[in-house]
């Protein structure tokens, strides 16, 4: 009955947390960029055509919208790959990026634009090669803030 009505309203309902959706992102992007491995399809309807695989094994307990809305689905997302598709997702097309500073900063994808790399300056101060992402024939937008605030824009 809940999935009937997961798909009925549509998966909105669901706690899009900003790291499921950049993982969903993140999927579709592979999907586009390296075809040749066969990435699940998380598009919004692939993925209400697919509720009883992905998110049915983790809605043991769950039997109000209160429950729905606290359920994990980044998690539920993570399920649709096996152990080596992770491990290429987050090497070919990483959540994060580390700079020569040190600091660990997130990458925003986009359906229809390159990565965003929001980063200060200074901080890329150092770095001997340009960052690749999906083996390189992708292009980044470099976001580089100079403002103290570290704001962008």
């Amino acid at each position: 009955a809940m999935l009937n009505g997961i798909r009925d309203k549509g998966l909105s309902v669901l706690n899009w947390t900003p790291e499921a959706e950049q993982f969903r992102l993140r999927l579709q992007c592979a999907a586009n960029w390296l075809p040749e491995y066969n990435w699940p399809a998380v598009d919004e309807d692939s993925l209400l055509a697919t509720l009883e695989s992905w998110l049915l094994p983790h809605m043991s307990g769950v039997h109000s919208l209160r429950a729905l809305k606290a359920l994990n689905v980044g998690q539920a997302l993570r399920g649709l790959l096996d152990w080596s598709m992770l491990q290429r997702l987050d090497s070919e097309l990483p959540a994060h990026y580390t700079v020569p500073t040190g600091s660990r900063i997130a990458i925003r994808y986009h359906e229809d634009n390159p990565p965003v790399l929001a980063v200060r300056m200074q901080e890329m101060f150092g770095e001997a090669k340009t960052p690749t992402i999906a083996e390189g024939p992708c292009r980044w937008c470099w976001n580089c803030c100079l403002r103290p605030n570290d704001r962008c824009r």
